[in-house]
């Protein structure tokens, strides 16, 4: 039946040869873009992390809803060094986030404020599109040295070594006022974080009065798409560290539910348009199988008579399906990986001004496409496309299987 089946489809090559080719072709283009929207939300997803610190967070229970300083995490060293020992945990990123007005003496305008600890920035400010233009970034020495966006310090007319005061109410609803000295400016990649500005671990708890609490901890995993797994382990073990405190562990998804909204609204559209792509093949296939069917009438009525039944028939229609199929999937497969390295290794450039958008405070600024390959995405496309391929068989196997060898015998077609 299968060496039937593969004879039948080479009859008529150039119709078979046609029809795989567009199978082949869609799929290789369903695996490669698949592939660049895998990349972009992976790198979506790095710049999430940084932005929150890292996988998970620990934070005050409503810090992320309110963002006010009503809503700490106290001893947050102390937690962050026992959260730092756990076996899946990489690193821990200790954070102060404060909102305040900046003053220099010619003027002043809105700010946040992050108290970090700079050991931990390099990559963090790089992949946040932030780089060093003037001073050095948070000398040990500076301990109330100040980072300002050359968008900040422009507004405030001030350079490096000049003043700035920060105005903030802390825990308690009282004004208060801290003293700092600029000692970077950091440049923005557009559409950036233009309004952030960073300064000590510690200068910032003073200024803010917080003691020794801090507003939230970034917890990186090994590997970060354990975080769901992990985090009702971490969410039981701080519970059992801080009973007395409503502290809760979140994942980046739940910190940036605006990011995870893009981020599924772009997959949705790809795969819509993928959708539109591979409908468009379907019916090609489904036509070509019928006319395969009507044009071999009476071969079918010539099977039949010699004692081929209906069920035999339909099979020899779907193994038909199956083979050109499989051998266009194969086909595809080989163009989609010679694809998928030529745009990992040097990507498909976009122009000088690249894409540019921003969401939830994430800025993505991409001046080429890259692509990522998961296993598994390739593996559920892949099973897709041969259901619906073999979907598309139905009909003309069934015309197949309905006809009677009798009259199938005294037609010419």
């Amino acid at each position: 039946m299968w060496t039937l089946a593969w004879r039948n489809l080479w009859r008529h090559r150039a119709r078979t040869l046609i029809v795989g080719s567009a199978i082949a072709l869609s799929y290789a283009l369903f695996l490669i873009l698949i592939g660049i929207e895998d990349h972009s939300g992976e790198e979506m997803s790095a710049k999430a992390e940084d932005f929150v610190g890292g996988a998970l967070r620990v934070e005050g229970g409503e810090f992320t809803a309110m963002r006010t300083l009503d809503h700490l995490v106290p001893d947050g060293v102390a937690l962050a060094e026992r959260i730092a020992a756990l076996p899946q945990v990489r690193n821990v990123r200790v954070e102060v986030e404060l909102q305040g007005l900046l003053s220099s003496p010619r003027n002043n305008t809105g700010a946040d404020l992050r108290g970090i600890d700079p050991d931990n920035w390099p990559t963090a400010l790089e992949d946040l599109g932030l780089a060093v233009a003037e001073g050095r970034f948070l000398h040990p020495d500076d301990a109330t040295g100040i980072a300002l966006t050359r968008t900040v310090a422009r507004e405030l007319s001030v350079a490096l070594g000049d003043r700035v005061v920060l105005t903030l109410s802390d825990p308690d609803g009282e004004v208060t006022r801290a003293l700092f000295l600029v000692a970077t400016i950091l440049d923005v990649e557009p559409g950036g974080f233009d309004r952030i500005a960073f300064t000590h671990l510690q200068a910032a708890q003073r200024a803010a009065n917080l003691g020794d609490a801090v507003t939230g901890i970034g917890v990186q995993l090994a590997d970060s798409r354990q975080r769901f797994r992990l985090q009702p382990d971490l969410q039981a073990q701080v519970d059992q560290w801080r009973p007395d405190q409503n502290l809760a562990v979140l994942t980046w998804d739940e910190v940036l539910p605006e990011l995870v909204a893009m981020i599924e609204v772009d997959r949705a559209n790809t795969l819509v348009f993928l959708g539109l792509i591979f409908l468009v093949v379907v019916f090609a296939i489904a036509n070509t199988m019928l006319m395969s069917v009507l044009e071999r009438i009476r071969e079918f009525g010539l099977l039949g008579a010699l004692g081929l039944g209906p069920g035999h028939l339909i099979r020899l229609v779907f193994i038909e399906g199956a083979l050109l199929t499989l051998a266009a999937m194969a086909v595809g497969l080989a163009i989609a990986l010679a694809g998928h390295t030529a745009i990992a290794t040097w990507g498909i450039p976009l122009g000088e001004g690249g894409l540019e958008y921003e969401t939830a405070g994430i800025s993505m600024v991409d001046f080429s496409l890259y692509s990522t390959l998961i296993p598994l995405h390739w593996i559920r496309t892949s099973v897709l496309i041969f259901v619906l391929s073999m979907l598309a068989s139905i009909y003309p196997a069934l015309r197949a299987m309905r006809l009677e060898p009798t009259e199938a015998m005294r037609t010419w077609k």
